[in-house]
């Protein structure tokens, strides 16, 4: 019973101590404030017009990690949440429906020799292209907006 109880006044002293980072999101103009904790998947967008996508390591105030890539945060020209399950379930419902949709066009040509099926190839093939190319309509928000980027450590 005492060694159940010194390790949970040890997990609570490690959980009382340690360090919250995040980066928080600011607009003055709208008043609005969102925050994006470290570990959390992100896609970048820098101003040098390169994009990184993956989960957001803090090293110091002023520079994020993503991937291994170090950015400043002056680098950044936009900044928007990646979430896996929405990642997943977007492009599967894309790839999915784009084959479902040749399936059926294919079918209605060769079975019926009706034309219209063939309008199913080109529908497809950009429903496939698009959720190849892992799609996310989540809300980006740009520098050039006039949101602000800061490192913020408890």
């Amino acid at each position: 019973m005492k060694q159940a109880l010194v390790l949970l006044l040890f997990i609570m002293t490690l959980q009382l101590t340690a360090q919250n980072r995040f980066i928080k999101i600011t607009n003055p103009t709208k008043k609005k404030v969102l925050v994006l904790k470290e570990n959390k998947n992100i896609r970048i967008k820098t101003k040098s017009g390169v994009r990184i996508s993956g989960k957001l390591r803090i090293v110091d105030l002023e520079t994020i990690s993503v991937n291994g890539v170090r950015i400043k945060l002056q680098e950044i020209a936009k900044i928007k949440r990646n979430p896996l399950g929405l990642t997943i379930v977007t492009t599967g419902l894309l790839v999915y429906g784009g084959a479902l949709t040749f399936s059926v066009g294919m079918i209605a040509y060769v079975l019926v020799q009706e034309p219209q099926g063939l309008w199913a190839i080109p529908i497809a093939a950009t429903a496939i292209y698009t959720g190849l190319k892992h799609p996310n309509f989540l809300r980006g928000f740009k520098a050039s907006r006039n949101w602000h980027y800061k490192i913020v450590m408890h």
